[in-house]
């Protein structure tokens, strides 16, 4: 904050009057006064007053609209306190600063990636099935949108039977065996299937069909792969194994 070179300092009664003048203009809507009555309480209206009121109202923290120094002496002038000034932030701080949330962020990617391939890993198995009562009596038929054998065998006295349900959500591609290989049903699906054996296993065209073993649902390997269903739980097959023979 500068003062005028041929007025280098600013009085104390000029001050005086400065800080009067803002606590009147405090207020939410300010002061309005004509230049004129202004100038006269700094005790004149010719240049050097001019100056010495600016310079004085300046260090007071006064803003006037229009400025004093050129305003008509009818002109009406406003007077509010000047806002706080803000401190500038130093560039070696803001480029800290930058540098700091980029890496906060790359960190957030890294453990969100970490945690999701923790949580999508194929290389273990599910927690087991629940068992179902032994079959007593012939499956009902399969459901199924192209032709398929409609009918299981009875499962053999004191065998766990595994009740798979398979909902595409949308056309795919799904083959599925018998734990020998013995193909079940190999086509597209497009309504739900259910398929009874002590073993199952399934290759998916596409993860969004719905599956469920015994009425769980299951937590599959990414498709499209192949994956075996026992009482023990879902076993991944390696992509090259053939799901259906």
């Amino acid at each position: 904050m500068s003062v005028p070179d041929d007025d280098p300092a600013v009085r104390l009664p000029d001050l005086e009057v400065a800080a009067e003048l803002a606590r009147e203009g405090a207020s939410p809507f300010g002061r309005r006064l004509t230049a004129r009555a202004l100038l006269e309480r700094f005790g004149g209206e010719d240049a050097a007053t001019r100056r010495r009121a600016t310079a004085a109202l300046e260090l007071a923290g006064v803003v006037a609209v229009p400025s004093l120094a050129h305003a008509e002496l009818d002109r009406v002038v406003t007077l509010r306190r000047a806002p706080p000034r803000r401190a500038a932030i130093p560039l070696d701080r803001r480029v800290r600063f930058g540098a700091a949330g980029l890496l906060a962020i790359v960190l957030l990617v890294v453990v969100a990636v970490l945690l999701r391939n923790v949580a999508g890993g194929t290389g273990a198995k599910v927690s087991a099935l629940p068992a179902s009562a032994p079959a007593a009596a012939p499956t009902a038929p399969v459901t199924a949108a192209a032709p398929a054998r409609t009918h299981t065998a009875p499962a053999a006295a004191g065998t766990t039977t595994i009740r798979l349900r398979i909902a595409p959500t949308a056309p795919v591609h799904v083959c599925v065996a018998d734990g020998a290989g013995h193909r079940i049903f190999d086509g597209t699906l497009t309504t739900p299937l259910v398929v009874r054996r002590p073993s199952l296993r399934v290759r998916l065209g596409a993860a969004t069909a719905r599956v469920t073993a015994n009425g769980r649902p299951l937590r599959v390997p990414s498709a499209p792969s192949g994956f075996a269903v026992t009482a023990g739980g879902v076993i991944p097959l390696a992509p090259s194994a053939r799901v259906c023979t």
